[in-house]
C-alpha cells in the first residue's frame, strides 16, 4: 500500500538526508529506478482507485451489462495495482 510504504520512507529520509545515497551503492541505480517506477505507478492506482474509481462506478449503473462490467473491471484493476483489493488488517 502506498501509504504505508510512504510513512517509513518519508522518516528514513527525514533522518539522514543521505539515505538514498547510501543506498545506491548496495542495490545499484537500476534497481532504484525500478523501485521509483514502481513506487509512482502505485501512487497514481492509489489516486485512481480512491478519487476516480468511486464516480466511474456510479456511471456504470447506468450503462448496457457488458460495458459496465469492463468498467467495474478496470475500478478493480485500479484497487488491485494500489493494493487496496485485500483488507491488511
Amino acid at each position: 500500500m502506498f501509504k504505508s510504504l510512504l510513512r517509513p520512507l518519508v522518516l528514513a529520509g527525514s533522518q539522514d538526508l543521505l539515505t538514498p545515497l547510501k543506498i545506491v551503492p548496495h542495490v545499484g541505480v537500476v534497481a532504484i529506478l525500478d523501485f521509483l517506477y514502481h513506487f509512482a505507478a502505485m501512487a497514481v492506482y492509489t489516486v485512481l482507485s480512491n478519487a476516480v474509481g468511486p464516480v466511474v462506478s456510479s456511471m456504470a449503473d447506468g450503462m448496457r451489462s457488458r460495458d459496465a462490467f469492463l468498467v467495474r473491471l478496470q475500478v478493480e484493476a485500479w484497487r488491485f495495482g494500489a493494493d487496496l483489493d485485500y483488507d491488511h488488517e
